[in-house]
């Protein structure tokens, strides 16, 4: 036997996790794209030229689902080593994790939006000057999305097609 067949045969529960691991970020890029590629059945009046229907408008949107879904995804026990039988708490596991993905991703997107409040806030106090740093860092780490920029009819239709998706992926893996 080869030193890479050795390899494998080793590591062949954590090299499977990687897989499943790489598989499923690409499964929920796919979905946001697709979601994106649909977004003219939502609103059938597209403008080629407005902002809100670009990808460089959702680039970072989407980056930011794929990172949140996957630490769901983690977080109830989808990478988990230990499957049942049925498949059940695998189909339940990813159910509950898109949908606290989407709660995640929309609290990040209120709270990570551009924002100009609290520009001329000039004091001496502590909490003025906390106040200024709080904004000065809320600056080096917002998204380049305002929130009127973004379709929020989109955003939830990405996250419907990652649980479909996800469900297909999972039930295609468990067969």
């Amino acid at each position: 036997m080869t030193r890479v067949g050795t390899l494998v045969r080793r590591n062949f529960e954590p090299l499977m996790l990687s897989v499943q691991v790489v598989v499923d970020l690409l499964v929920v890029i796919a979905a946001c794209l697709a979601a994106f590629a649909l977004r003219g059945a939502l609103v059938p009046q597209v403008q080629l030229g407005d902002e809100s229907f670009q990808l460089t408008t959702y680039r970072e949107v989407f980056s930011i689902t794929a990172a949140v879904c996957l630490l769901c995804f983690h977080w109830f026990g989808m990478y988990s080593p230990i499957k049942s039988l049925l498949n059940v708490e695998e189909f339940k596991s990813v159910t509950k994790s898109t949908a606290t993905a989407l709660l995640v991703v929309s609290t990040l997107l209120v709270f990570l939006s551009q924002t100009t409040a609290g520009e001329g806030l000039v004091g001496d106090g502590i909490i003025d000057r906390l106040a200024a740093w709080l904004i000065q860092l809320h600056h080096h780490v917002d998204l380049n999305v305002e929130q009127d920029q973004l379709n929020r009819p989109m955003l939830a239709m990405a996250f419907g097609l990652i649980l479909v998706f996800m469900m297909i992926g999972r039930f295609i893996s468990f067969k």
